[in-house]
């Protein structure tokens, strides 16, 4: 599971020198620093009073020349309404919550035209990744989450495990490598959420 979101990543992304901002205890820190470990890069440590303020984040930015970063939307959102000046950046990822392009990221991508913004999704469950979408400044306020990535199925079911048709409303089930093997001394919790996938493997359902 980690070990395909890691080569993933390298597959498509370069080596960069990245911030660190995520805690330990949310799952996007291991994609963080393991990607940027395993190319080679460095990892720029701050702490919480610089994690928590805007301005600080982009000072740390500038002065350490990051060139990456990984925030959900709500504070990705409250530092780009400051309009930050980052020439060092070149990709800026977005997870863990709906990505909305409001008009402070607009401003960004266009002030910042070597700077990549990618919407990824994923459950912890699934290894952290399983989709990732390059967003362009003209799209909609809600970008889509995007494509699988390699290993790992995406199906939308309805409440009797069938495919819905293209347009009809369904739940995610994710499916093939990143998937887990379920909750540890949870069986009960397991049998309700990771499901026998017909094409072989679990299914796991993301509610």
């Amino acid at each position: 599971g980690p070990a395909n979101l890691v080569r993933e990543h390298l597959a498509h992304h370069p080596a960069l020198r990245t911030l660190q901002w995520t805690s330990p205890a949310f799952d996007v820190s291991v994609q963080e620093i393991f990607t940027t470990l395993a190319a080679g890069a460095a990892l720029v440590l701050i702490d919480d009073e610089v994690r928590h303020d805007p301005a600080a984040v982009t000072a740390a930015v500038r002065d350490h020349g990051v060139q990456r970063v990984f925030m959900p939307c709500t504070p990705l959102k409250y530092l780009m309404e400051t309009d930050p000046v980052t020439p060092s950046l070149r990709e800026v990822f977005s997870a863990g919550e709906a990505l909305e392009l409001t008009p402070a990221f607009r401003r960004f991508l266009a002030a910042h035209p070597e700077c990549a913004l990618f919407n990824q999704y994923g459950p912890t469950e699934t290894s952290v990744i399983v989709a990732s979408h390059r967003v362009r400044v003209g799209e909609g306020a809600r970008p889509p989450i995007g494509t699988p990535v390699r290993g790992a199925r995406i199906q939308l079911l309805d409440p009797d495990g069938r495919l819905v048709p293209v347009g009809a409303v369904g739940e995610i089930h994710v499916g093939g490598t990143p998937v887990a093997y379920g909750y540890h001394a949870r069986p009960e919790e397991t049998a309700g959420r990771f499901l026998t996938d017909p094409s072989g493997g679990l299914l796991y359902r993301t509610g």
